[in-house]
């Protein structure tokens, strides 16, 4: 019997209306609207140091923003949805030739898996 769910997308919504207590938040909660672009310049773009001085501005304390230095900034990326995690394997593949002393040969290589874990 085959059986829908839900999408990644669905229970990550469905994580951050509940963290959040309502049906409608921005889309980039913990960010309100006006603040992800600015947010995603600074991340992008400056460094720590530099967001430190950029946030220290006088326009940007007008701004009211929802963080006022990089230590604050940083909390609020923190809080963003994140994708699964990645692990890393040691794979041994068998050969089908015979080395100089009439061993099969085999190779080490590592695979980079994607490790699921739900929202």
């Amino acid at each position: 019997m085959v059986k829908a769910g839900d999408t990644l997308f669905h229970r990550m919504h469905t994580h951050q209306q509940q963290k959040w207590g309502t049906k409608e938040f921005p889309p980039f909660v913990p960010f309100r609207d006006e603040e992800w672009d600015l947010a995603r310049w600074l991340m992008k773009n400056v460094t720590q140091t530099a967001t430190d001085e950029c946030l220290a501005l006088p326009i940007n304390k007008k701004a009211n923003l929802s963080f006022h230095n990089n230590q604050a900034f940083l909390k609020k990326v923190d809080q963003l949805p994140k994708g699964p995690d990645w692990t890393c394997e040691m794979v041994t593949a068998a050969g089908n030739r015979l080395n100089k002393n009439d061993e099969l040969m085999s190779e080490d290589w590592s695979c980079g898996c994607v490790t699921l874990s739900s929202v």
